[in-house]
């Protein structure tokens, strides 16, 4: 493995005394070959004070790097643009790592070549873990639903000579990151391994800005534009084409839970709309094998709400469902 790093890009905003169990878990990794870099977004707390604390008692482990607010795309292309490592990681500011994330991930970049490695993660919080997921090499589909940024490593230079960067978007920015690395190689590699906690704070961007169907988050902004990255690729297939479905139906639900449901069923007419004009129908049944690497579950409830959907029960289905008052 010889002296290959990876450097850790974590954005940071407002994460008060939540991004001390992060520098924890960065400080207690079992491998040496790690380092991170820490971009403070225009923190109004005292992040900032924290991150410079640590950094000046670890200073070959922690870089701080202050900017204006900028938002989490632009910080991560900046993390990526200022790592000197061969390889770069992305971590979330609520979560953390275990102990032989480092030592893993590295061994399984080096060992497969790859651009990119994924690795599986567990939601969880103090109190216990919810679930784990593992991806699975099927050839198709895996490489579009292991869709964060995080619980991976990459080629930073891959990175760099591609212009890889994250969308600027409120709600799927790694989404479009993860299908443009997805467009520019087929050296992906994955492992059967959990090393990363996304943990569940209801405090986090995702958990309040990413709810309600708000204006800020317009899901067509994130189709659009992975419309437009792979207009000329024969990878713009029956695959890609039921996970950008699958992908806004997904968030759509998850967002309009909190929603009213007069907004609920005018957002639901605009994004279908939209949709259906540009091909991206659900045309591939929920029994297909090609996408049987999705839980069959997920599989189920798009494939019922598309139903509901085109029996024009969106206006029952959104009285029962959704939580939130009209403003």
């Amino acid at each position: 493995m010889g002296a290959e790093k990876i450097t850790y890009i974590v954005p940071v905003y407002n994460a008060g005394a939540d991004i001390e169990r992060c520098i924890e878990s960065i400080l207690s990794q079992s491998s040496d070959s790690c380092e991170s870099i820490f971009i403070d977004d225009g923190s109004q707390d005292d992040s900032l004070e924290r991150l410079k604390r640590h950094a000046s008692a670890h200073p070959d482990k922690i870089r701080v790097i202050s900017q204006e607010n900028a938002g989490v795309a632009k910080t991560r292309d900046r993390g990526v643009r200022e790592a000197v490592t061969k390889y770069v990681a992305f971590i979330d500011q609520d979560d953390l790592i275990d102990p032989d994330y480092t030592e893993t991930l590295l061994a399984a970049v080096v060992e497969s070549g790859a651009d990119m490695v994924v690795s599986g993660f567990r939601r969880a919080d103090d109190e216990r873990i919810y679930y784990e997921t593992r991806y699975r090499d099927d050839g198709g589909l895996s490489k579009y639903l292991a869709e964060t940024c995080w619980a991976k490593v990459f080629d930073r230079a891959f990175l760099v000579d591609n212009d890889i960067r994250f969308l600027s978007t409120n709600i799927g920015e790694d989404i479009f990151f993860n299908c443009s690395v997805c467009l520019n190689t087929d050296k992906i590699a994955f492992i059967d391994y959990v090393g990363y906690t996304w943990y569940l704070n209801p405090k986090s961007v995702s958990s309040t800005t990413q709810r309600g169907l708000k204006e800020g988050c317009d899901l067509l902004v994130l189709a659009e534009a992975l419309d437009r990255l792979y207009a000329d690729s024969p990878a713009k297939d029956d695959i890609f084409r039921y996970f950008v479905f699958r992908d806004v139906t997904v968030l759509f639900l998850l967002s309009g839970q909190k929603a009213s449901p007069e907004r609920f069923k005018t957002e639901c007419q605009r994004y279908y709309r939209w949709l259906d004009a540009h091909g991206y129908q659900l045309s591939i049944p929920f029994y297909d094998r090609r996408i049987s690497s999705e839980r069959l579950y997920r599989r189920l409830y798009i494939s019922v709400f598309n139903r509901l959907r085109r029996m024009h029960l969106v206006g029952l289905f959104a009285r029962a469902f959704c939580r939130g008052r009209a403003e």
